[in-house]
């Protein structure tokens, strides 16, 4: 299976809220959950799911990755991504968002919701 590579966003310590700024890509490995364990302003969005699946849709391989996000983030600073427009060429939006439904299907309302829309909302300042 190929490796997830992310794009992960720091700030300096000392400014907490500063925005935050790609920095360098690691792997989506215990190296990625340790940063989000240890850094509470890192947000992770969960994208392009065919990009990295041996499976078709619902890409049901990915379901550790998930949990191991979801373990070192929480779900409110974990968010869906579409990945539009190259996802149309890869089963689609529809596909992308029930694979996400489904990764999150054991998971309390209050998580889907943040992972489907709340976390962006809140961390974009969006309405």
């Amino acid at each position: 299976m190929a490796s997830t590579r992310c794009h992960v966003a720091s700030t300096p310590s000392t400014r907490p809220h500063e925005s935050l700024r790609v920095s360098r890509r690691v792997r989506f490995t215990q190296e990625l959950c340790a940063l989000g364990r240890k850094h509470k302003n890192l947000h992770l969005k969960l994208s392009a799911h065919f990009r990295v699946s041996s499976q078709e849709a619902p890409h049901s391989d990915l379901q550790p990755r998930f949990d191991a996000a979801v373990d070192a983030f929480g779900a409110d600073r974990l968010m869906w991504g579409s990945d539009f427009p190259f996802v149309q060429l890869n089963g689609g939006q529809k596909a992308s968002l029930e694979a996400v439904r489904g990764f999150s299907r054991n998971l309390p309302k209050a998580a889907q919701d943040a992972l489907l829309g709340g976390t962006a909302r809140r961390l974009f300042r969006l309405p």
